[in-house]
């Protein structure tokens, strides 16, 4: 058992705030990334860039929304504890 000091407030609601932060900040820098390659592809396109780049940015923007989705799910499972 731990003893908490200090704001009363106990050390695992504590963790789970620190978590939550955590986890948001990663959200937005997916979000982050998102939008800087949504504008790199849209670029890309007006450019009329090679057909590799495209699928590059595609593939990129597939793996970026997956962690975006792993994220979302991870804090949900957070909040609802």
């Amino acid at each position: 058992m731990q003893e908490h000091h200090g704001n009363g407030e106990h050390p695992e609601s504590l963790e789970r705030r620190r978590q939550v932060l955590v986890w948001r900040s990663l959200g937005a820098l997916v979000l982050i990334g998102g939008a800087t390659g949504l504008l790199r592809l849209a670029v890309d396109l007006l450019g009329d860039a090679p057909v590799r780049s495209l699928v590059y940015q595609l593939v990129l923007l597939a793996l970026n929304a997956l962690v975006g989705v792993f994220v979302l799910a991870r804090l949900r499972s957070l909040r609802r504890r």
